[in-house]
Parts: structure tokens; C-alpha cells; sequence
């Protein structure tokens, strides 16, 4: 019986240890992104160091162009650090790795339907409107092309309007 106590407690921190990994290699892979200057490339890499936690749930794995930029933990540790010398400045990602990014610009126009929806035109031409499902209203008063804003992939496959007011809005793209 005394032999199978130490047996047991010792599965039990092995079956600990497996369910944590997932999280301790992006926590790892995460940190290895401080090492990118640029902050798209950074958020990206960010985005990408959690593939090991979305295989574990069985997700959709994360785009290469994502995934791609996690730099490999030896050539991390074996780089000396210096408290003096800034990180090199790293090349920006080409537009295709963005997708749907669209740098900030004005509003050209904004309307609120009878719910208090929004469609909004962007000075490139491209419309969108608030999605139904989103629980937040914008309180917009002043001229539209005092605002500015941005549109971003979301992260269940939909857009993200972020806008000079402090907030974001879930968005579809009219035209």
C-alpha cells in the first residue's frame, strides 16, 4: 500500500503537467514576441504563440504569416542582452499578411437607423454597419470627419470597427 501512494501522487503531478503545457508554451512563445520592434509584427506573433493552446482545444490553427513570426526559443537565449542598445527595427508585414487591415482614416459619413444602429462610409469608399448583436451604442454628435477609424479582422471571423471615440464595434461590410 505505501508503494502505491507515491505512484499515485506522482501520476497525478505527470496528468498536471500535460494539462499545463499548452498554456506554458504560449505564456513561452508569447514572451519571445517582445523581441519584435514593430507593433503589428509583435500583436501577429502574439496572436500566432497560441497555436499550442488552440490545437489543444482542437481550433482552427492560426495563419502561417501568424505563426511564422514566433521566433524559436534558442536563438532568443543564446542572444545576449543589452539594457543600453534598442531592439533593431524589424521590416513591416507585407499588406497581404493583414487580410482585411485597413490603416486608420476619417469617417466620410455615419447614419443611425431607428434601433440606434450605425452604417458608417470610411474616406476609401468601403461601408459598413453595426451588426445586431453588438451591445454597443455609439453616441456620436459631432461631424463625422472629426472621427477617425479602423478596421480590423475579429476574432470569430467577423470585423471590428475601432474608432477615435475610445471604442470598438462589431461591423459587416456593406460594400
Amino acid at each position: 500500500m505505501r508503494g502505491i501512494r507515491p505512484l499515485a501522487c506522482l501520476f497525478l503531478l505527470l496528468a498536471t503537467r500535460a494539462s499545463a503545457d499548452p498554456r506554458a508554451d504560449v505564456l513561452s512563445a508569447a514572451a519571445r514576441c517582445n523581441a519584435l520592434a514593430d507593433s503589428r509584427a509583435w500583436l501577429e506573433c502574439y496572436y500566432g504563440a497560441a497555436q499550442p493552446q488552440r490545437a489543444f482545444l482542437g481550433l482552427a490553427p492560426a495563419p502561417p504569416a501568424q505563426t511564422g513570426l514566433v521566433p524559436s526559443a534558442p536563438a532568443i537565449a543564446s542572444a545576449p542582452v543589452t539594457a543600453s542598445v534598442a531592439p533593431a527595427a524589424r521590416p513591416a508585414l507585407p499588406p497581404e499578411a493583414y487580410e482585411d487591415y485597413r490603416s486608420r482614416q476619417r469617417m466620410a459619413s455615419y447614419s443611425f437607423d431607428g434601433d440606434h444602429f450605425f452604417t458608417v462610409t470610411l474616406q476609401d469608399g468601403s461601408v459598413w454597419r453595426q451588426t445586431r448583436d453588438d451591445f454597443v451604442k455609439a453616441r456620436w454628435n459631432a461631424p463625422a470627419d472629426s472621427y477617425t477609424a479602423a478596421v480590423t479582422r475579429g476574432s470569430v471571423g467577423g470585423h471590428v470597427l475601432q474608432v477615435s471615440d475610445k471604442h470598438n464595434y462589431h461591423v459587416i461590410r456593406v460594400r
